[in-house]
């Protein structure tokens, strides 16, 4: 067996992330199908309408910064805009929508979690106010009329629309939206979005949500998920196969059986796909299409893309992989990697149901089986978990190529794994999957319990919530005496009580008490606010507690605060269902929501 140590590298374009506000577009940039699909509907858009507000929404590591570089090449200066059209072959819609003369003026911006009117009035060098921003972007346009314009990029929108100004950010993109789209003069808008915009309004108010609907609908969303076969084209072209190395005769069967299932099941083109999944060897081809689907997950797309998987040194990985080993990597190393890496992530998912399942199911099979067995035993979990939307199933043909065995094997293993109660056998689509052993769902639950549980009151919050105390740890270095301040959530006429305790803890230097609000409404003044509650609890209770500070406090976050009190209200009334008495996996993903 030939050793292949180093005889695998990526290459160095895919590994790079992209800065649009400083980087320049890279001459191996791979111009997808969806990226031209999305040029020509803004262009469609620009040439024969008024819309020129867009978002792209997309996944992590999916090239949308590379992609927006290569937009401010074809509206930069004839050089930058000869690269682009370079690349992107004569497109006359195209070239029509983005016509250029000397170049646009562009805007790069990189989102962050401050204020969206400062960094465009710091770009544009203007004041910080709606009118200002809007007469100094019609200005530019003006100038530049009528064959060049003005382009404003905004990459990692989602900040502005996480930070705590959200709503004053989502205002102001309201308000150019409409103004791009009524202007004489050519404005291009577009924000660059990881998920939806209205995912990020998801955590607030029903009343803020709708603010939120009406900024999204001044926009034209184009998402930028990349196909199946775009992936491969961008995997194949990310690993670099060096001339000594040497391909095992079991990959290539591997090949040939996935590229026969995906033509068979998807429709795909077999002998593209063939050739697509023979260049990104030694992924194994069932690995390799299982790559998008996992990083499209919250989990994951959330931290990694499939390049970061591909250049990240971390245990069981890619990286890690090519320096060690001479065969292909396959979904049983997969498993390994994901369960070594994400397992807290995907605990915290809304996978993490069906994650625990497959833990449960494969630790039977540790115990049991051992060597391909258990090997099996994992791949079919990957699958199992992940198949959604690569018409992918654990079927003896997909398990062979998977596992490298003949398909004979495979059915005995299989059999071995069904009898030890690892997997079951859906027979209905010739497939196998993880057995579960709990029918527990929890969200389900959650959602009949909540219905009983009804709202959570101010003051029970407290009782669900218990602080530790803050210690003065200096004070006591320099001293010697220990003093602390008790922690503690109070509603709003809790807090004369506060003031009528009569035996306050010994040693404590005072209370640090956060009001949790009984009303929804934004507070306009929260100092005035706290100090009339203050001067009125110190009425209510003047003798007492005179000794003591007391230090009140005010969430900005006090309808979140309320909404993960209900939650646990509810995740504690789940706890108590007789059906859980039995249910170890079922009881243990109870325990993980609660904490």
């Amino acid at each position: 067996m030939q050793d292949n140590n180093f005889h695998i590298a990526l290459n160095g374009n895919f590994q790079r992330s992209r800065r649009v506000d400083s980087d320049k577009l890279d001459d191996g940039y791979v111009v997808l199908p969806t990226a031209k699909h999305a040029l020509e509907t803004m262009a469609l858009n620009i040439a024969e309408g008024t819309q020129r507000a867009f978002t792209w929404t997309g996944p992590y590591g999916c090239g949308k910064s590379s992609f927006a570089l290569l937009l401010t090449s074809l509206v930069g200066d004839s050089e930058a805009r000869a690269r682009a059209c370079a690349l992107l072959g004569e497109n006359e819609q195209i070239l029509q929508g983005f016509s250029a003369d000397k170049g646009w003026t562009v805007l790069r911006i990189v989102g962050r979690q401050g204020a969206l009117i400062e960094d465009i009035g710091s770009r544009l060098k203007t004041r910080r106010t709606t009118k200002a921003v809007t007469s100094k972007l019609a200005q530019l346009a003006k100038e530049a009329s009528p064959h060049d314009g003005v382009l404003i990029i905004v990459d990692e929108l989602g900040k502005y629309l996480e930070a705590d100004c959200a709503s004053e950010n989502s205002y102001l993109l309201q308000e150019l939206a409409e103004f791009v789209c009524r202007c004489e003069y050519k404005i291009v808008l577009v924000g660059i979005l990881h998920q939806a915009m209205d995912v990020y309004a998801a955590k607030l108010s029903m009343s803020q949500r709708d603010e939120w609907m009406k900024v999204q609908g001044r926009f034209v969303d184009i998402p930028l998920a990349a196909t199946t076969a775009e992936t491969l084209e961008l995997l194949s072209r990310a690993i670099v196969r060096k001339p000594l190395a040497v391909v095992p005769e079991t990959f290539t069967v591997s090949v040939k059986l996935t590229s026969a299932w995906m033509h068979k099941h998807a429709g795909s083109d077999e002998e593209r796909f063939r050739r697509l999944l023979s260049a990104c060897w030694p992924l194994n081809p069932v690995t390799t299409l299982m790559l998008g689907p996992v990083s499209r997950r919250r989990f994951s797309q959330n931290e990694r893309s499939i390049y970061s998987f591909l250049s990240s040194r971390e245990p069981l990985g890619f990286m890690d992989f090519i320096t060690q080993a001479d065969e292909t990597y396959t979904l049983a190393r997969y498993w390994d990697y994901l369960r070594t890496n994400f397992d807290a992530a995907i605990l915290a998912s809304g996978d993490s149901h069906r994650w625990l399942t497959a833990i449960d199911a494969v630790g039977r099979a540790e115990g049991v089986q051992s060597g391909e067995w258990l090997a099996l035993a994992k791949t079919v979990a990957v699958i199992d978990l992940f198949h959604i939307g690569t018409r992918l199933q654990a079927s003896p043909e997909i398990l062979s190529a998977a596992m490298g065995l003949e398909r004979e094997q495979v059915i005995k293993g299989l059999n071995e794994l069904v009898r030890a109660r690892v997997l079951i056998e859906r027979r209905h689509i010739n497939a196998w999957a993880v057995y579960a052993g709990s029918d527990f769902d929890l969200e389900a639950a959650m959602l009949e319990a909540s219905a009983t549980v009804g709202g959570t009151n101010v003051a029970g919050i407290a009782d669900l919530v218990k602080l530790d105390p803050v210690v003065a740890r200096t004070h006591y270095l320099q001293s010697g005496t220990m003093r602390w301040f008790n922690r503690r959530l109070s509603a709003v006429d809790e807090l004369a009580k506060i003031h009528e305790e009569k035996f306050p803890d010994v040693g404590t230097a005072g209370e640090l008490v956060l009001i949790i609000p009984d009303h929804e409404e934004a507070i306009d003044d929260p100092l005035e606010y706290l100090e009339d509650l203050y001067q009125k609890a110190s009425l209510e209770a003047p003798t007492r507690g005179a000794d003591r500070m007391i230090v009140v406090g005010l969430p900005s976050n006090a309808g979140r605060i309320k909404t993960l009190a209900h939650d646990l209200k509810v995740i504690d009334e789940v706890a108590k269902l007789p059906v859980l008495e039995g249910d170890a996996t079922g009881r243990n993903e109870v325990n993980i929501r609660r904490n």
